[in-house]
């Protein structure tokens, strides 16, 4: 062809005289021809023949065939839609012939990509003029009407079609639905635009329609709209084409003549102005008062009827549009919760609730085993917006505080004495219209009946039953704890690093601690349930807390963070040993303080946890309405370190001590067989799935075994508690043994000797621990008081008889008493408050009352009584005293003081 025809770059090297494909290019290049386009105006608009494969082609339209025939067999121009930059955003297509489409009664004269929104076709110049109200705008249809004008002078926007200019209804993008957000992004505000739609608006109602309502949308805005009116042809582009030489003062004329909005506005178009005005009014801008007030003038009606028009016309609308199930409520189309309400004057209107809807989708109650709870997961959002969904416990769903608290700013409730109960009751009827999944989860460990089948819940799901859903509090949330396989491996593996854990140290630490570790999972099948805890006492850096942890790793991943400990108030740590049912939950570290208050908080912790434990008892407290609260009850194993011991006999006897020193552990095994710790979970796993199958067994074999386990020789000397919890960990040694015989491949004659073994240290470490009971006796650390002051001087007690001359402590101390060769005659006065000011100055406190003490010595035989009367009258040289009489001989409690003065 010839490379220097004029329309060069718009037919980019197709050769309108070839024989074979002219004929289709002859037809494109008319076409802009016809229009009046010059060769420059459609090089710097880059319109030009498609010239590009089908790849090409399907990347911008989104398809390359129409039923089946390939768009490439017409001519296509190329209309590039351009960024401010000149860069093409996206592509319009104009084929030659037109294309029909199936279903279609008309060809269609434009492809548009499929999926892109029909948005303002607009050239750089016109988008750098966007910010710029002094230059004048015209608004006309379509490509090439635009690019006529724009080669006349004029900043030209051109839409696809007449109703263009906004998104429609069915648009995400709310501002779309005025005004293309390419459109809002001008200056209107005393801009000149002219609207120059094709000359059939004047018969075409619709046309008349789609030029009101966007007439009123700018005018709103602020524009300056004028209405350029012609006849001689259809369109803008025929029409400048057909004034021959001098198309641009024809333009000039054009404008001149055009009409304003009053002069547009005509009674015969009542229909259609009326149906703009309540389209557009309300939506956006601040002249919709004026706009009215205009209109009704030029209509011969009052402002006051156009509005109820609007409202009447709305409410019809809105009527039909909205879901009528949920009445008197429905969904707005900005995502908003309204509620229809009755006016005085009997009619309807409506009131906005929310800007965001919000529907249950879960109804979840919660299991502990104490108590069932229910919480609401909630999903809501706006048109525009979802939120992520909330987890609201349902004593909290009434107030609707949670909306706020999980979806902050964005989801706001509407001012009104009683919007947050009609939002409240729209949330729940607007759920039982949809699908709520119903569901349990359960809030604990341990053994579980569910659906009548026995499993046993971890934090990742259960341990012999399928589906079943555990949550465990956030404080357990951390990645692995409470988790066991629910198919155990390698069980010879995992039995034979538990005998590793046996190797680590000192027998007297590791055999009771592996035994307690499989105490745990048969805590709630026993009947009585243990009533100890396990005590890891030692000085620091003894590695207490170290094997703490890798006794908590038989029931998953645990690490050093994030532990229990007695800096957590005591309500804390009993909530925790509920929800941890058949399990071991470790409290670390009772630490010595140097503050008295503090030293004092952490005892009273300690106190209260371990009695509980003890007891399986829970503190009792009422609702504000009298009820009782459900107590957490400890329901699990316990195991607790420190370097200071409890005091309180009574407290001592609800522990088993086990003693940590320097030196007890060899470290590098340790460290050896915390690599080996992963197959911890899977022993445990392993033991549990056995036990499962033998619980009604097992129980039976405890009960008949409980008697005789009882015994041992500790018996005699202290109380029954300590052969009881020795009993526990006998059992739990034997039903670890007998597990790993049937499943781990363990010989019976090593199962006997390892059982012989563990019976053998269980005691001894059951009598060190008596020794340490005895040592706490609150009766002798009392007489060691009165002791120590009659050493020191302090206190005295004169001979019955001889007065000075037998006179046990110091000659100046005060007189606590008398004494003979049978008997202690104590004063209960002096006696007692000597020994309280010796604790209040030593920041101590004695355990006892004064009457428990007394009866605590008369159930020893220490303290006769006479006619159950505890105070003797007695002649103490001239004067009659009410006195103590206290046994001397073989239960003297001062027996060696003063032994050196009397000889």
């Amino acid at each position: 062809m010839n490379t220097d025809h004029p329309y060069g770059y718009f037919l980019n090297s197709f050769d309108p005289t070839s024989e074979t494909t002219g004929e289709l290019t002859r037809l494109a290049l008319a076409d802009v021809q016809k229009s009046g386009l010059s060769p420059e105006t459609l090089e710097r608009a880059q319109v030009r023949l498609f010239k590009g494969n089908t790849a090409l082609l399907k990347k911008r339209l989104g398809f390359a065939h129409v039923d089946g025939n390939p768009i490439l067999r017409a001519r296509l121009i190329e209309f590039p839609y351009l960024d401010g930059k000149g860069n093409a955003v996206r592509y319009e297509y104009k084929p030659f012939p037109s294309l029909h489409f199936k279903n279609e009664k008309e060809p269609r004269k434009y492809l548009q990509g499929r999926g892109d929104a029909p948005t303002p076709y607009i050239l750089p110049d016109v988008w750098s003029a966007k910010d710029k109200g002094n230059k004048p705008l015209w608004i006309t249809e379509g490509v090439k009407k635009t690019l006529k004008l724009v080669q006349h002078g004029r900043l030209t926007i051109g839409l696809s079609g007449v109703w263009n200019f906004r998104g429609g209804k069915d648009r995400p993008d709310q501002a779309s639905k005025q005004l293309w957000r390419e459109l809002e992004g001008f200056r209107w505000t005393g801009r000149t635009v002219y609207i120059g739609f094709d000359s059939d608006l004047l018969v075409n109602g619709q046309v008349r329609l789609a030029l009101y309502e966007l007439a009123f949308t700018l005018y709103q805005r602020g524009a300056l709209l004028r209405f350029p009116l012609w006849h001689e042809a259809k369109g803008i582009d025929d029409f400048l084409v057909l004034q021959g030489d001098d198309p641009d003062q024809a333009l000039t004329e054009l404008e001149g003549t055009a009409r304003d909005l009053e002069g547009l506005i005509c009674p015969d178009h009542r229909n259609e102005i009326m149906g703009a005005l309540y389209r557009t009014t309300g939506a956006q801008g601040v002249n919709a008062k004026v706009l009215i007030e205009l209109t009704a003038k030029k209509l011969g009606l009052k402002a006051k009827d156009i509005k109820n028009d609007i409202a009447q016309r709305r409410y019809n609308e809105l009527k039909q549009a909205v879901d009528n199930s949920l009445y008197p409520y429905f969904i707005n189309d900005t995502g908003g919760v309204c509620r229809w309400r009755r006016e005085r004057d009997g009619n309807e209107a409506y009131s906005e609730l929310s800007n965001f809807t919000a529907r249950i989708v879960e109804d979840v109650t919660i299991d502990t085993g104490l108590d069932l709870t229910r919480r609401f997961t909630i999903e809501g959002g706006t048109k525009d917006k979802t939120f992520p969904r909330a987890s609201v416990r349902t004593t909290e769903f009434l107030n609707l505080n949670w909306v706020v608290n999980n979806w902050g700013n964005d989801a706001i409730i509407r001012a009104g004495q009683s919007t947050k109960d009609y939002l409240r009751e729209f949330i729940q009827i607007h759920s039982n219209h949809n699908s709520v999944k119903r569901r349990t989860v359960y809030g604990h460990t341990g053994w579980r009946q569910v659906d009548g089948t026995r499993c046993y819940l971890m934090a990742n799901g259960a341990i012999g039953a399928d589906s079943v859903d555990v949550e465990l509090p956030h404080e357990f949330l951390e990645t692995g704890r409470y988790c066991l396989p629910k198919a155990p491996e390698n069980e010879k593996g995992a039995f034979d690093a538990c005998l590793s854990f046996l190797d680590i140290g000192k027998a007297e630490i590791f055999f009771p601690c592996l035994a307690y570790v499989f105490l745990s999972p048969l805590t709630g099948l026993l009947d009585p349930m243990p009533g100890f805890s396990l005590y890891c006492y030692g000085e620091r850096d003894s590695l207490k807390t170290s094997v703490a942890v890798l006794m908590l790793a038989f029931f998953g991943r645990h690490g050093r963070a994030g532990l229990s400990n007695f800096d957590s108030t005591s309500n804390s740590l009993m909530h925790r040993s509920a929800i941890l049912k058949d399990t071991l939950l470790l409290v670390d570290d009772l630490y010595p303080s140097s503050a008295a208050k503090e030293a004092q908080r952490k005892e009273t912790v300690a106190q209260l946890l371990i009695r509980a434990c003890g007891n399986r008892t829970g503190r009792g407290r009422l609702n504000p309405d009298s009820t009782e609260k459900v107590a957490p009850v400890p329901r699990g194993m316990v195991l607790l370190t420190g370097e200071e011991l409890p005091g309180l006999q009574s407290t001592l006897s609800r522990l088993m001590t086990i003693e940590f020193s320097q030196g007890d552990i060899n470290t590098k095994k340790l460290t050896e067989v915390q690599k080996q710790a992963g197959l911890f979970p899977h022993a445990m796993s392993s033991f549990i799935l056995w036990l499962r199958d033998r619980i009604t067994s097992i129980q039976a074999d405890f009960e008949t075994e409980l008697y005789e386990l009882r015994k041992g020789p500790v018996v005699e000397n202290t109380s029954r508690k300590i052969p009881e919890h020795l009993a526990y960990l006998r059992f739990a040694w034997k039903m670890f043994l007998q597990w790993a015989v049937e499943k781990c491949g363990l010989k019976e004659d090593v199962r006997r000797e390892c059982l012989d073994i563990g019976y053998e240290i269980f005691t001894r470490v059951a009598d060190r621990h008596v020794c340490r009971i005895e040592g706490e006796d609150p009766v002798k650390m009392f007489f060691e008081i009165v002791g120590a002051l009659l050493t020191q001087g302090k206190l005295r007690l004169d001979h019955k008889d001889s007065g000075y001359a037998g006179r046990l402590g110091g000659d100046s101390g005060e007189l606590i008493g008398f004494f003979d060769d049978g008997h202690y005659y104590l004063l209960p006065v002096p006696l007692w408050h000597a020994v309280q000011t010796y604790l209040r100055y030593e920041g101590g406190h004695f355990p006892f009352s004064k009457t428990t003490l007394y009866e605590t010595l008369e159930r020893r035989g220490i303290l006769e009584t006479k006619g159950g009367k505890r105070d003797h009258t007695q002649r103490l040289g001239s004067k009659v005293v009410s006195v103590l009489k206290l046994k001397r001989g073989e239960k003297d409690v001062f027996r060696g003081i003063g032994d050196d003065a009397q000889e």
